[in-house]
């Protein structure tokens, strides 16, 4: 005999069959359906019980919709889900940057997706220096996280926002420092040999006669990325510099720079500073890939074909 399973596919149903048992009531989930107009992001040891909080207090009661976790959050509420649906839905996202925001995963990844999702941001540096905005912790990240928050912090680091110290009750706006000019002159260098004396006084000179020079640490601003400055440098300049050392060949970054002039086609300066140019070649080729290898001593021997400088300073 065939057994008939009843149909119970609405909520009248259910709720006939439950009526004996007491305290029964429909149940329908809380759903706002605004989107909110302010996302706060935030560290909540550092600033919820200052900044942060304040924000919220004060946005909300002008009226604008301000999203700052546990404040817009109810019972039952899954933390992850529904601060990914404010950022999803925000129109304008604050980031309140304070001395432990680098340590927290949650911060990072929150940033992240503001930027992906590409909504317009306002960051606030509480007590803390845009340069000094970096990930905590590293080991704890897979190589695709440590990516993904270092691109997010330096796109935090270029945006126009307000500098905050409360330890001398100051605040500031802050801009980016954005040198759009090409340089004139890049200098590539081993700075433990150089910068101190020959590197460094060609930059000093140089920038002295009006020429816009290029030496890494000196032309840089806050927040700036040495490894994308120095491409941009690079590939910008009119007349590249290259000052070869006796720890010139010993670095990558060096090599790789050099070998970067010479693809761009760049016009080469070739200094040789107490080094002979037949003594240039590279040092621990363990650690480099055999494309490596090929590239760097490519870039070294079209550097000893070049028309330069010998310079030896014991002798002046």
């Amino acid at each position: 005999m065939q057994r008939i399973v009843p149909k119970l596919s609405t909520t009248k149903s259910c709720i006939k069959i439950l009526r004996n048992y007491s305290s029964i009531e429909p149940y329908r989930p809380i759903i706002d359906p605004k989107p909110c107009d302010v996302f706060i992001n935030h560290r909540g040891v550092d600033t919820k019980g200052n900044v942060s909080g304040l924000l919220y207090d004060r946005l909300s009661k002008m009226g604008i919709n301000t999203f700052l976790d546990k404040k817009s959050m109810g019972p039952g509420d899954k933390l992850s889900d529904e601060i990914e649906t404010g950022i999803r839905n925000c129109r304008v996202a604050i980031a309140v940057f304070s001395p432990r925001y680098g340590e927290s995963y949650y911060c990072l990844h929150e940033l992240a997706l503001i930027m992906e999702c590409k909504k317009r941001l306002v960051p606030i540096f509480w007590n803390v220096q845009p340069s000094g905005l970096k990930i905590k912790n590293t080991k704890k990240y897979s190589k695709c996280e440590i990516n993904r928050f270092n691109w997010a912090l330096e796109e935090a680091r270029q945006t126009i926002g307000i500098r905050f110290d409360s330890t001398k009750g100051s605040i500031e706006p802050y801009r980016p420092i954005i040198d759009p000019k090409p340089y004139d002159v890049f200098i590539n260098h081993r700075g433990v040999d150089t910068k101190g004396n020959v590197s460094g006084l060609l930059y000093d000179r140089l920038s002295k006669m009006g020429i816009h020079t290029f030496l890494d640490k000196k032309s840089m601003g806050p927040g700036d990325k040495l490894s994308e400055e120095i491409e941009t440098g690079i590939r910008n300049c009119q007349v590249a510099i290259a000052v070869f050392s006796p720890r010139y060949r010993e670095s990558y970054y060096c090599l790789h720079e050099l070998a970067l002039i010479m693809e761009c086609k760049k016009r080469l300066v070739p200094i040789f500073w107490n080094v002979q140019p037949s003594g240039l070649k590279i040092k621990n080729t363990k650690k480099y890939s055999k494309c490596e290898i090929n590239r760097f001593n490519w870039a070294l021997e079209e550097a000893r074909q070049t028309i330069g400088i010998r310079f030896d300073s014991t002798k002046g």
